[in-house]
């Protein structure tokens, strides 16, 4: 998997001490790259004897799983205390746009060939609470 850096661009407000921060994160799935079996290439079982024995009918690179493109929100608003403390509450999404996108598929021949065996993870959120001094 090669993974471009995630893209932050985060808005802050001086007056208000509130800031929104987008990240983009880009996954592009290769073979070569992952030996896991993101990328979906043709196997088959010979035999009877011997069922463990797979043959790759289907180069390396043959078929890619599609690009992973995800949102991820984060919103955090700080107020003073007392001098120099602050305290910081912080909110973040994850996945915002709930993209389900598979990320590893079946490669045996069969039935079951190029089913996904799983996909992103769905949208969560996360709630912070920071302090500093």
């Amino acid at each position: 998997m090669t993974c471009r850096p995630p893209r932050k661009d985060a808005v802050r407000s001086p007056v208000t001490d509130l800031s929104i921060a987008a990240i983009v994160a880009v996954h592009s799935f290769r073979d070569k790259e992952e030996p896991r079996g993101t990328q979906a290439r043709r196997t088959e079982i010979l035999g009877r004897t011997i069922p463990q024995l797979r043959l790759r009918v289907e180069p390396i690179g043959a078929r890619r799983l599609p690009n992973l493109n995800i949102l991820n929100l984060r919103v955090e608003k700080s107020f003073r205390t007392r001098g120099a403390q602050r305290v910081g509450l912080r909110a973040d999404i994850y996945n915002t746009l709930n993209i389900n996108t598979e990320t590893a598929v079946t490669p045996l021949s069969g039935p079951n060939f190029l089913r996904p065996s799983a996909i992103t993870p769905p949208r969560f959120a996360e709630l912070g609470l920071t302090y500093s001094f």
